[in-house]
């Protein structure tokens, strides 16, 4: 159903996305891919969690917190955003080394689970940087960055550097140089001998300094040496302080590049290391950029395309919470992916309308919402539906399985956004209402 070499548009009337030529590491030919879905097992269940010390980064484990006494008996789960908020006791809490029979949740140290994801969320003073995701911990290889649009309008996903955009006061610029060329063309009287000698080197100087740095089509991988720094964004666009505020991520890498260039010392690449890591091949990716549409506004539905297959994020009510109380206040929270596929010989259970369409719906996705104080939902993917997504290529079902669940990313996160501001809308009418009562009584 899906090919690699596929780079589909996104938008039914839109141009193409142009090819790619990426630039990723080597990638090794020993990592081992899943098995065939059908064989290893019907879904692969992802528990999401919040992490960090601003709670928004999201780390998803394969093994939920509640087993974590099986894997190691008698330990003690420490969760560390319930420790003391005291900045003596909470500095002393978080330099101490974990005891052996405690389990320090997120702690590469003491949690003997390896993370499938992790969401970055970066915050930068001034800016609104996108996040990241990365395949496994927080220093891993990166997946993609991805973004929204206002009011959530859009959903852009890079799998590669994006081209940084210009701002619109900018555009009309011209730079020092182009400035100087012209006043020297400008300058040259037509009517001396000397002009066409006079405008020969004015032209080739413009030429060089105005042709394009990079040719189109051309990109750089997001796991190459230096392109994602310590604070978890493009190094490019976004240029390094000496200082960094409070709040903002990266503080400890900040001062560390401060510190190296008083001292004139080579500033270390984040990305690189003495031995440089080797990434698995399923993270070059087929196509450059994803976008993700929203439908409608009373709708909760997002719509993508990726290779020749058309997906669809609906909101369902069908899924269910195991709890009994918390469980129905969190009903039209849970998500569902669906992917439309030809109908061929071997699909069964088709409807009429399905068959008029020529399109027959799989689900793929199915997202449980959760009300915890650490946990988010529950995600679980279908691996059949990935198999007949991908019937034939393992390393382009890896692919998929990335963009799905980054496109899961967004929406849990988007749809969480969508209720907290529904929320502060109507408590700011309520006391809106109770002060205009209470002024006119």
């Amino acid at each position: 159903m899906l090919s690699s070499s596929s780079s589909s548009s996104l938008q039914p009337n839109a141009s193409p996305i142009p090819r790619i030529t990426v630039q990723p590491p080597t990638p090794s030919p020993d990592v081992a891919l899943r098995p065939n879905s059908a064989e290893a097992s019907p879904s692969t269940v992802y528990h999401i969690y919040t992490t960090g010390a601003a709670q928004q980064n999201w780390v998803l484990h394969t093994t939920p917190d509640r087993e974590l006494r099986t894997l190691r008996p008698g330990a003690k789960i420490v969760d560390p955003s319930t420790r003391c908020c005291c900045s003596k006791k909470k500095k002393k809490q978080l330099t101490q080394q974990p005891k052996r029979d405690e389990i320090v949740l997120d702690d590469p140290d003491s949690d003997p689970r390896q993370p499938s994801y992790y969401m970055h969320t970066p915050r930068i003073c001034g800016k609104s940087p996108p996040q990241t995701i990365r395949l496994g911990g927080k220093g891993d290889g990166v997946v993609c960055l991805f973004k929204s649009t206002f009011f959530w309008r859009r959903w852009k996903i890079d799998f590669v550097v994006p081209e940084k955009k210009e701002r619109w006061w900018r555009r009309n610029r011209k730079p020092a140089k182009e400035k100087e060329c012209a006043l020297e063309e400008k300058s040259v009287r037509i009517d001396s001998g000397f002009a066409e000698a006079d405008q020969e080197p004015s032209t080739t100087t413009a030429t060089t300094t105005t042709a394009p740095q990079t040719e189109v089509g051309n990109y750089t991988s997001l796991n190459a040496p230096g392109v994602v720094d310590g604070r978890g964004v493009v190094a490019a666009h976004y240029p390094l302080r000496s200082f960094g505020l409070l709040g903002e991520t990266g503080r400890n890498y900040v001062r560390q590049q401060s510190r190296n260039k008083k001292e004139k010392e080579p500033i270390p690449s984040s990305s690189s290391s003495p031995s440089k890591p080797i990434y698995p091949a399923h993270l070059t990716p087929s196509q450059s950029q994803l976008v993700m549409h929203w439908n409608g506004w009373w709708t909760r539905e997002y719509c993508f395309r990726y290779g020749d297959i058309e997906f669809r994020w609906r909101g369902t009510s069908t899924v269910s919470d195991e709890r009994k109380f918390w469980g129905r206040w969190s009903r039209f929270n849970h998500l569902k992916l669906i992917a439309c596929l030809p109908i061929d010989d071997a699909s069964s259970a088709v409807s009429s309308a399905h068959l008029a369409k020529g399109k027959r719906e799989v689900e793929v996705v199915k997202y449980t919402s959760i009300w915890a104080k650490r946990k988010v939902g529950r995600l679980e993917l279908m691996e059949a539906a990935l198999e007949e997504c991908c019937p034939n290529d393992a390393i382009e079902r890896e692919r998929l399985r990335h963009v799905v669940v980054s496109t899961a990313l967004c929406m849990i996160s988007g749809e969480k956004q969508k209720r907290q501001t529904i929320r502060e809308i109507i408590l700011t009418l309520i006391s809106a209402g109770q002060d205009g009562a209470t002024s006119g009584g």
